[in-house]
């Protein structure tokens, strides 16, 4: 299992990658998954759109909709559960402790991640995820 990372499914949903593409370069049978944090940070982007001062027509905001649907809907979703919550805790005070910081948000995705026996992680936020004993954050 790989997951994608925010940044990679806004990456895609921007065309700068296609998910078949990640399917052609890491096997056709390696499986895709995203966490619920990063579908909650998608949706915040596009709620963006609709409620922001910037907002954008109803037509193209249908369309921005559709495509992270489309996007989501092909990849396995893991939610948060209370294990990835008490991990991302300990994740996060530990690095802390070190004098370093690290996004709440991305220290859930990562606790999601391990908390399910997986460690890969396609990001463009490698020395971010470098951090966090156990991941193994991939470059597009």
């Amino acid at each position: 299992m790989i997951f994608l990372d925010t940044d990679i499914c806004i990456d895609i949903l921007h065309g700068k990658y296609s998910l078949s593409s990640f399917i052609e370069t890491f096997s056709s049978q390696e499986k895709f998954g995203i966490t619920s944090l990063s579908v909650f940070e998608l949706f915040i982007g596009f709620y963006k759109l609709r409620f922001g001062k910037n907002k954008i027509i109803e037509k193209n905001l249908n369309i921005e909709r559709k495509s992270i649907e489309k996007l989501i809907q092909g990849l396995y979703i893991f939610p948060l559960n209370e294990k990835a919550a008490k991990l991302a805790a300990k994740i996060f005070r530990k690095i802390e402790a070190t004098g370093k910081s690290l996004d709440p948000f991305d220290c859930l995705i990562a606790s999601i991640i391990l908390s399910n026996d997986y460690c890969n992680i396609l990001t463009r936020n490698i020395k971010l995820f470098q951090r966090i004993d156990g991941i193994k954050p991939i470059k597009p």
